[in-house]
């Protein structure tokens, strides 16, 4: 075994919509209102606040003075001016993310992982959330293995 013992699970969201069939908008107005990558202040949501601090932060770890080393993950993400969404085959062959939310450059940030804040208090560890807007037999074999 690779890695820390982990599950790929399927969460389905009823009437979402889907990539071929409905427009790229509809599809990148729907994700920030289920996925989140916002660290909020201990004073807001202190037990939120915790879980994504503990849980969520990736850190780049340092090796000498000058080399840095780069997270598998694609952290520290990439800031965008806008939701950019990748064709999802290319993004499992590379093992990138299928789309990377609107995102300042704010140096915590960049470094949590997506979540959505009802489930990370429901599962209190750990989760790669990401919304997958397509219905492919490449999603399929992907999370099946």
């Amino acid at each position: 075994m690779h890695g820390v013992p982990h599950y790929h699970i399927l969460l389905w969201i009823k009437n979402t919509p889907a990539v071929g069939i409905d427009r790229p908008e509809e599809i990148c107005s729907v994700i920030p209102d289920r996925i989140t990558y916002h660290i909020l202040g201990s004073s807001t949501s202190p037990d939120l606040n915790f879980l994504v601090t503990k849980y969520h932060c990736k850190q780049n770890i340092k090796v000498g003075k000058t080399y840095v080393f780069r997270c598998r993950f694609d952290f520290p993400r990439p800031v965008r001016d806008s939701i950019c969404i990748n064709v999802v085959e290319n993004s499992f062959k590379t093992c990138n993310k299928i789309y990377y939310l609107k995102q300042k450059n704010i140096e915590k940030e960049v470094l949590v992982n997506d979540y959505n804040p009802l489930l990370l208090k429901l599962w209190r560890a750990n989760m790669d959330l990401q919304y997958i807007a397509e219905k492919s037999l490449s999603f399929t074999e992907y999370v099946t293995g």
